[in-house]
């Protein structure tokens, strides 16, 4: 007989005997920390790739360049702290709806410099960066005091309304500049008066003097884009140019030209100039921001190859007859992050020509805030010159950066006579402002092997080359 499963009940599994308790765990002290591997054992960490050679040597300029940008660190920091505040407060932005409309088309804001030996530049400039639907742009300006006593000038550019591969442009100026500087012609040390004036292209002395040129612009220029970053560029235009003495009230006692050079002996100084002048320039031009986060205002890496040959011919107003040639090269070099960069730079320029067909006011000169900083503006002046800079840029903010500079060159009587003797050599630093996309100004102070002091206000940018027609 069966029993039923009730009547046999199952009989109860025996319980899960617990888990031993886990160990305490000892305090953890120093002897408990594995130690630093030896130099000949494994460190446990994967490495990269080792650098390369070029990327090693990249180390040695920022270790040379440590201290001075040390110190130009230092003495930039109150306006670090201003440029703080500007972006904190947007400033900036704040500042262009007073000048700009809404769409940032169409606006008129202030404009000035300071040059050594010039004194303050103010005026102001009215720009429409649309005009016609296209990017057209037109702008006007009007400037006073300093370099020009009066300086008035007028842009038309085609934007995108001929397509990306053709721009074209038009230009005119007109301006009076009251105190020009004269120091002769060639490489000369600047020297005290002398007792009777002589000519500059038979004495070679250099004598600080001012004179007073008054000029008139009209030229058109055509751009085309070949592929890439090679473009080819078409400038013609016509000059009128006058020139004097200065007027008392604009120079101090006994810096007249008149008192110190034969001004019958400078080509153009009494019989003015009046002529065309024709160009082709040929760039290939790869500067750039190395990635998307830095700013394209600032260029970190790239190449600038620049070649150019022109034409000048007379139309009235005294013979003027000569060619003009010469050529730029530039290569930036990213050094770290953010960025700190190495530009270097080479330029040359000729003109050829009888001596009494070549305006004075047109010879290559070296001095001043572009070329050869460090010493006066317009310093040497010679049928030639040839120079090399050496510049460090250094990031000091989203809106600022600083650099160090050093130009070497001279002028001579031709390329050909090119040579390492008597070189002039410039140095010194400064503040460079900028957008995200859009130069604004940089101040450099600049000294050289010959002495003295000069400062500089610019809203020019320093490597960017100035057309042959541009005001001087």
């Amino acid at each position: 007989m069966f029993k039923s499963p009730a009547s046999d009940p199952v009989p109860d599994p025996e319980p899960t005997p617990a888990p031993p308790p886990e160990p305490a765990e000892p305090p953890r002290t120093s002897r408990s920390v594995a130690p630093a591997p030896l130099p000949d054992q494994a460190s446990g960490i994967a490495k990269g790739e080792p650098d390369s050679a070029s990327n090693n040597w990249r180390v040695v300029p920022r270790v040379l360049l440590f201290v001075p940008r040390l110190v130009v660190e230092v003495v930039n920091a109150p306006a670090r702290g201003a440029l703080y505040a500007m972006d904190r407060y947007a400033i900036g932005e704040r500042t262009k709806d007073v000048f700009f409309n809404d769409e940032r088309t169409v606006g008129v804001y202030p404009v000035g410099a300071v040059t050594s030996g010039f004194g303050l530049t103010i005026g102001a400039r009215f720009i429409h960066r649309d005009l016609f639907g296209d990017r057209e742009q037109f702008s006007m300006r009007a400037s006073f005091g300093g370099t020009f006593n009066q300086q008035y000038s007028a842009e038309l550019s085609s934007g995108r309304r001929f397509g990306r591969r053709l721009k074209l442009t038009a230009e005119a100026e007109y301006s009076i500049d009251p105190k020009d500087r004269f120091f002769g012609i060639g490489n000369g040390d600047e020297v005290a008066a002398t007792g009777m004036p002589v000519d500059p292209y038979a004495n070679p002395i250099a004598i600080d003097t001012r004179y007073r040129e008054t000029a008139t612009r009209v030229y058109g220029g055509a751009r085309v884009r070949l592929g890439g970053p090679v473009s080819a560029r078409l400038t013609s235009g016509v000059l009128w140019k006058r020139f004097g003495s200065s007027s008392p009230d604009d120079i101090m006692p006994g810096d007249d030209i008149a008192e110190h050079y034969l001004t019958a002996a400078i080509p153009a100084f009494e019989q003015g100039a009046a002529y065309s002048y024709n160009e082709l320039e040929l760039r290939y031009d790869s500067r750039r921001a190395s990635n998307i986060w830095e700013r394209s205002s600032l260029p970190s890496t790239g190449w600038l190859l620049l070649g150019y040959g022109g034409v000048a011919r007379s139309f009235d107003r005294g013979p003027v007859r000569y060619i003009r040639f010469g050529g730029d090269v530039q290569r930036y070099i990213r050094l770290a992050e953010g960025p700190r960069v190495l530009a270097l730079r080479l330029t040359a320029e000729e003109v050829r020509g009888q001596d009494a067909s070549i305006p004075f006011s047109d010879l290559p000169v070296l001095g001043g805030p572009q070329l050869l900083r460090g010493y006066a503006k317009d310093r040497f002046r010679d049928r030639a010159m040839a120079m090399a800079s050496v510049e460090y840029q250094f990031d000091l903010g989203q809106s600022m950066a600083g650099f160090l500079f050093s130009d070497i060159g001279r002028v001579y009587p031709t390329l050909t006579e090119v040579t390492a003797k008597d070189l002039r050599i410039g140095y010194g630093g400064g503040l460079q402002v900028h957008g995200s996309r859009s130069y604004v100004g940089r101040l450099t102070v600049g000294s050289s092997t010959d002495g003295g002091l000069f400062f500089n206000l610019s809203f020019d940018p320093i490597n960017t080359p100035q057309k042959r027609l541009e005001l001087d």
